[in-house]
């Protein structure tokens, strides 16, 4: 069911992908759980476990590069309104 719904969904955006998930199941089993947002608020921590004190991890996000790239290619496709949030303004 879910990849069914994948396949006719237009999805812009984490949230809208979240969506699609938990409405891909009459039943409800299908849960969608972000583990950040777009604006980098963690919600799931994640945690270097080889060492013996867990320590946050801070990702490094999106090079310079691939920010242009996705701003100069991949912005005229988003929806209305996930513009900022999918290919924001280097």
């Amino acid at each position: 069911m879910l990849k069914k719904s994948y396949k006719v969904t237009f999805i812009s955006s984490l949230y809208e992908l979240a969506r699609m998930v938990d409405s891909s199941s009459n039943t409800g089993v299908n849960k969608a759980q972000l583990v950040a947002t777009h604006d980098g608020r963690t919600i799931v921590p994640a945690y270097d476990w080889a060492s013996v004190l867990p320590q946050k991890i801070q990702p490094e996000g999106l090079s310079e590069e691939s920010r242009n790239y996705l701003f100069r290619e991949i912005r005229q496709f988003c929806r209305p309104g996930t513009e900022n949030l999918v290919a924001p303004a280097p």
